[in-house]
């Protein structure tokens, strides 16, 4: 195989082979994509070859088996296609996945940029601080190409962003470059540049969370179409047809996948990380053994699904406990900022916060509890299992300025400003999309009121309609779930959703006439 690679590589060279080898047709692609988030060229090089040796084998099976045995396989030629052009969707899909990190660790940035400002300190400092955390994951590589470029091309650091700036092209990532830079050419102070950017950065963040609520809106009323009218239609004409192709009723559920993907890219960043355990997934490897239990197909599928979601339900609570230790994270700031006041660095004000009086949830007091014990043992300020990113960002800035001593505890009040902000415009955004739960709750009754009333008309039976409503119900709590959750995670839903659509398979259909 190695040899046979090795071969490949020197016909890539060769004229007739040369113009379709994927490296050299799209190398300029890939040189402009590779400069962005600072990969490998000679790990694309070898993706290249590979993809374009498997590319060459499965058009010469799928070739054969057309020729043999009729064009029902050219929809296979996709394959091959797809493989050829793997080298550009993996640059592409870094690229992207790469600009979405700098997304998410932009407002934290920029927030350490002011805070440095303030400090009298600019944006090489900003960038060393974040050198040194394990969190900034995206600005550490910005780190690294930019001290790259100045070291292979006897360049400054001031020319190193300019070349990002470049490079990067557009994006409020060059926005917050290019504001530094020209803040120094024309005598404008770091910090009021740095203030300027925050604020645009906190009303983008505000109006792109007005714009995901239009958007779902928009979402909904596709998701309606899809899932609700097309199989009304379906199971009427197939009624009137007395044909009984059940098929027919899994093409909304095609669309699924991608519609979950539609939602996806609409969304705003929330932070929101889903961990499941080693045991939840042996967990949910064993429960599909509850398939084989002696009792009809929809029930067995109920309690299946029941069970993986009782499985889940610890992932669940750990969002939900960041999330209020996130919203009482503002009280917690400022409360530090009073006591740094009285001279205490921020280890030691945390020490001496009474956390049980400050009407805080009790998720927040147990882990600033633990923190305290790290602390003793002198440790930095302790994140532990939190798994939602701006939590993390948050106490990863409380340990950069605890670092820098009493000029950190300074810029305590404007941190605090800052994520009450953050916190406030995410509250209301969860607030107006808090609905979508109640309609996720209504689906199986939706379902089950519109199947009944055409059910004497249709040919299928009453268990295939009562599977139907089961999974569009569950298929539809998922969006619902991923629309206002911003995760696929809802136990609370689904199993209300399953019980539900249980107990409605049991009522006698006549029940409305």
């Amino acid at each position: 195989m190695g040899r046979f690679l090795e071969f490949l590589d020197r016909t890539r060279y060769f004229p007739l082979l040369s113009t379709i080898h994927p490296f050299n047709l799209f190398l300029r692609l890939i040189r402009q994509n590779i400069e962005v988030y600072g990969g490998s060229i000679s790990r694309v090089e070898n993706l290249s070859n590979r993809s374009f040796l498997i590319f060459l084998i499965s058009l010469s099976l799928i070739g054969i088996l057309v020729w043999h045995m009729g064009i029902y396989f050219v929809p296979l030629l996709i394959i091959p296609v797809l493989v050829y052009l793997l080298p550009v969707i993996y640059i592409l899909a870094s690229k992207m996945e790469y600009l979405s990190r700098l997304n998410l660790e932009l407002l934290p940035f920029s927030i350490l940029l002011y805070l440095n400002a303030s400090l009298g300190k600019g944006l090489y400092e900003t960038f060393n601080d974040v050198n040194q955390s394990s969190l900034f994951i995206a600005f550490r590589k910005e780190f690294e190409i930019i001290q790259r470029y100045g070291i292979f091309h006897g360049k400054s650091f001031l020319d190193g962003i300019q070349r990002r700036i470049k490079n990067l092209r557009t994006g409020l990532i060059v926005k917050l470059y290019s504001s530094s830079l020209s803040g120094q050419f024309l005598g404008v102070t770091m910090g009021q540049r740095s203030l300027e950017f925050i604020n645009d950065l906190l009303g983008n963040i505000r109006e792109a969370f007005n714009n995901y609520v239009s958007k779902a809106s928009e979402i909904v009323e596709v998701i309606f179409s899809i899932f609700l009218l097309v199989p009304l239609v379906a199971i009427g004409f197939q009624g009137l047809s007395s044909n009984n192709n059940g098929e027919i009723l899994l093409i909304p559920l095609l669309f699924a996948p991608l519609i979950y993907l539609w939602i996806s890219v609409s969304q705003p960043n929330m932070g929101i990380h889903v961990k499941i355990g080693k045991l939840q997934l042996v967990g949910l490897l064993l429960s599909t053994a509850l398939l084989a239990l002696p009792f009809n197909l929809l029930l067995r599928v109920g309690i299946t699904f029941l069970a993986t979601q009782l499985i889940l339900f610890p992932s669940y609570l750990v969002i939900k406990r960041d999330e209020s230790i996130l919203a009482d994270f503002p009280t917690i700031l400022r409360e530090i900022g009073d006591f740094t006041k009285l001279g205490y660095g921020i280890r030691a004000s945390i020490q001496r916060i009474n956390f049980d009086e400050l009407g805080l949830h009790k998720p927040t007091v147990k882990f600033f509890d633990n923190v305290k014990k790290q602390i003793g043992m002198g440790n930095n300020i302790y994140f532990g299992s939190i798994q939602n990113e701006q939590v993390k960002f948050i106490v990863e800035l409380l340990n950069i300025l605890d670092r820098k001593g009493g000029e950190g505890v300074r810029v305590l009040q404007e941190l605090s400003d800052m994520i009450y902000s953050i916190t406030l415009s995410r509250t209301k955004l969860q607030r107006e999309l808090s609905t979508f739960n109640i309609l996720a709750l209504i689906t199986p009754v939706l379902f089950w009121f519109s199947t009944t009333s055409i059910e004497t008309i249709s040919s299928f039976s009453s268990s295939t309609l009562g599977l139907l409503n089961l999974g569009y119900s569950l298929t539809l709590s998922l969006l619902y779930t991923k629309l206002s959750k911003f995760t696929f995670l809802n136990p609370v839903v689904y199993i209300s959703v399953t019980l539900i659509s249980i107990l409605l398979s049991i009522l006698p259909p006549g029940l409305l006439s």
